[in-house]
């Protein structure tokens, strides 16, 4: 079996998912892990399928053939690719909500890349409070090596959170 992973952005519209499934079933392909939604007017995500390896290449040029409908990127899974998270790694939640400025992400993310924290899952969106203001919203779930101080972790992270004038709440794991 061979694993491949897809990219794929195209303008929202009735279908899109069931192009992407019905191709890979031609191919007798497996879906198996998959993140998808509508980013204002475009349907964008990605998608992680298993299939044959004889019938790989055929099952890429089919998924590059719905190029007009949506844009498919697709790379192949090294089996030898080193796990980014290792089992005695710290994985840990992070939540940020307050008023919609730019520069939030990109503060928060120097502040994580500075102690090699890896971001495994993140999501955010924009919202309306009740007053008609937006609020922006992330979630994460980050990950670092077992030997980083957590705690002054999340005393920078609060204090830069403050600065930016943002909420931020860090679900750290149990003491060992």
């Amino acid at each position: 079996m061979k694993t491949l992973v897809l990219a794929f952005i195209g303008d929202d519209e009735p279908g899109l998912v069931h192009a992407l499934a019905e191709v890979l079933s031609d191919h007798g392909g497996n879906w198996e892990t998959s993140q998808m939604g509508c980013l204002g007017h475009l349907f964008a995500g990605t998608l992680q399928v298993s299939v044959d390896a004889e019938r790989a290449d055929a099952l890429v040029e089919d998924f590059r053939g719905l190029d007009g409908m949506l844009q498919v990127t697709v790379r192949a899974m090294s089996v030898h690719a080193p796990e980014v998270v290792h089992e005695t790694d710290s994985t840990f939640t992070l939540d940020i909500d307050g008023g919609d400025h730019p520069g939030i992400v990109e503060a928060i993310a120097a502040a994580l890349a500075r102690p090699r924290v890896n971001v495994r899952r993140f999501s955010s969106c924009l919202r309306e409070d009740a007053e008609g203001q937006r609020t922006f919203h992330v979630t994460a779930l980050l990950a670092a090596q077992a030997d980083l101080d957590l705690d002054e972790l999340g005393d920078d992270l609060r204090a830069l959170a403050d600065d930016l004038r943002v909420g931020l709440t860090l679900g750290l794991p149990a003491r060992r």
